[in-house]
């Protein structure tokens, strides 16, 4: 929701109130809401998937997307990112942009510095709201799995196998017509493997960051090591 011309994170957010002040809220989205938890419908045998992250799944994630309590780019430029990862609305974007750039347009503050401070100060999530990000984000991750490779496919994967493929798509996102999602709906596993290898570009350029992480995902999806 977005009040007053200011924009609002998805599950919450930075919200101006007629008197000037801000506050930042995360509520309730999506159909499992606040306090949703990963699936665990089980299946056999008993290292099958749950359609649902491991603890070691998320564990593996948070150690490559680190915990960040205001905005920031992982790539450098306009801060676009929050928690654990979560990829702030295009009306957050500009709401931050807008609160920073007021506070800069005085020549006083602009030679403090404070601008980026004070809208840092202002978006600033908590622990506990940044797990509610987090564990919207999950449901969103799992429900994209679901769509794009189909229950059935899903519960014949491994745990280490399904593991790899959310921690792909909470990073890169999951795309239908990707090799990597034909090899793994024809069951060719080690071609799939493969595929992990070749979505470590951003803006077209190779990140040494997507290198490293699309390799450790390959080498859980092949076999189960979480380094």
């Amino acid at each position: 929701m977005t009040t007053s011309g200011a924009g609002a994170l998805p599950g919450g957010g930075i919200a101006m109130s007629t008197d000037g002040n801000s506050r930042l809220t995360v509520s309730a989205a999506g159909g499992q809401g606040q306090g949703a938890t990963p699936s665990n419908t089980k299946t056999n045998p008993s290292d099958h998937t749950k359609l649902g992250p491991s603890k070691k799944a998320m564990n593996f994630l948070k150690g490559w997307e680190k915990w960040h309590d205001h905005p920031y780019n992982p790539d450098g430029g306009i801060p676009n990112t929050i928690g654990w990862g979560h990829t702030m609305s295009k009306a957050d974007i500009k709401a931050y942009e807008d609160l920073k750039n007021m506070i800069d347009s005085s020549p006083f503050m602009q030679v403090l510095g404070l601008g980026k401070a004070i809208a840092d100060a202002a978006f600033t999530l908590t622990p506990k709201q940044g797990a509610a990000l987090l564990q919207q984000d999950v449901a969103s991750v799992e429900s994209r799995l679901k769509r794009v490779f189909g229950v059935k496919t899903l519960r014949g994967l491994k745990q280490n196998q399904y593991d790899a493929l959310f921690d792909l798509g909470y990073n890169a996102g999951i795309k239908s017509n990707w090799n990597l999602v034909k090899d793994i709906n024809a069951g060719k596993y080690n071609a799939a493997a493969t595929e992990f290898l070749n979505i470590d570009k951003s803006h077209g350029q190779v990140m040494r960051g997507l290198y490293k992480r699309r390799r450790k995902e390959a080498m859980m999806f092949l076999y189960g090591l979480n380094p």
